[in-house]
């Protein structure tokens, strides 16, 4: 099995595993589908704002709870809102955590919803270090192609240089491709024999920039 093929494969079980063990459901095998080649990072993107929404939502929610008179009308509002968000990207978890949020809401049972806030935060910080996983880790992403470009290296090799896209804003890491002939400036050359990692730009060294 081919390096890319070993790539692919480590990506796919580890996104089943996190079917099995219950973090994700069905929801979130149709955001895949909806990704394609004209769109390859629509799944991070969705993922991504689930996580700005859900830290936003989180501090409303201990703000809400921390007031002498509790608006619960309000606090329901925001579990509400949570379960939407978890629920459009298929973290189960989460969402049936909101479920029983609410019905506290409904018997406004400050103590109950305390605690039902400490888990729903540790159930959504479990969930988002899974994805921050399967999407950050690009050794195992391979899907989430944003471009390519090629550079000629001082030692005279030239590689096709491919960005990963890198959700909430982490900074982006590169791979390197070494090929034994010049790449055409298109990117057309699209055989990939090695992959390495690169960490930061500064280990690029640019002799005559672009190719």
């Amino acid at each position: 099995m081919d390096l890319v093929s070993q790539m692919q494969r480590q990506f796919v079980d580890y996104k089943n595993s996190l079917f099995r063990e219950g973090f994700l459901d069905d929801q979130f095998k149709q955001l895949l589908q909806l990704q394609d080649e004209s769109n390859p990072g629509f799944v991070v993107e969705v993922v991504s704002l689930f996580f700005q929404d859900s830290e936003k939502l989180l501090n409303n929610l201990a703000a809400a709870l921390q007031q002498q008179i509790v608006d619960y009308k309000q606090v329901d509002a925001y579990v509400h809102q949570f379960k939407g968000s978890s629920s459009s990207i298929g973290a189960v978890k989460v969402k049936n955590e909101c479920v029983a949020f609410r019905n506290y809401c409904d018997e406004k049972n400050r103590e109950r919803c305390e605690k039902c806030l400490e888990q729903l935060k540790r159930e959504y910080n479990a969930v988002k270090t899974k994805l921050g996983t399967l999407f950050q880790d690009t050794s195992i992403s391979p899907v989430l192609v944003e471009s390519s470009f090629s550079l000629l290296f001082k030692d005279g090799a030239t590689y096709l240089v491919t960005r990963w896209i890198h959700p909430v804003g982490v900074s982006q890491n590169f791979f390197k491709h070494r090929k034994t002939k010049r790449l055409r400036r298109d990117g057309a050359v699209k055989s990939f024999y090695e992959f390495v990692l690169v960490d930061n730009q500064a280990d690029f060294v640019f002799a005559g920039g672009f190719c």
